[in-house]
């Protein structure tokens, strides 16, 4: 295991996070590559795809792939 954070979980769920908590979660998971998966509530999925994008293609990480799948399925189903 030669990079244990390509394994880590980045997660902040915590119901009062703020939108600079999400960038600062962000910036951690790129700064630290933790690419396993960026974790927040379904509130911030659509703002937290953003900012990664934003934030791998500069460090040369073409390779992180940003999973949203999962992430959409839960946004449509609650908006119905």
């Amino acid at each position: 295991m030669n990079n244990i954070a390509s394994l880590i979980d980045h997660t902040l769920l915590k119901p009062d996070a703020t939108i600079i908590d999400i960038e600062q979660l962000c910036h951690e998971a790129t700064q630290y590559q933790f690419h396993y998966s960026v974790c927040v509530n379904q509130f911030y999925v659509q703002p937290t795809v953003a900012l990664l994008s934003r934030l791998v293609k500069p460090h040369g990480l073409g390779a992180t792939r940003i999973d949203t799948s999962n992430g959409i399925k839960i946004l449509q189903e609650a908006t119905g």
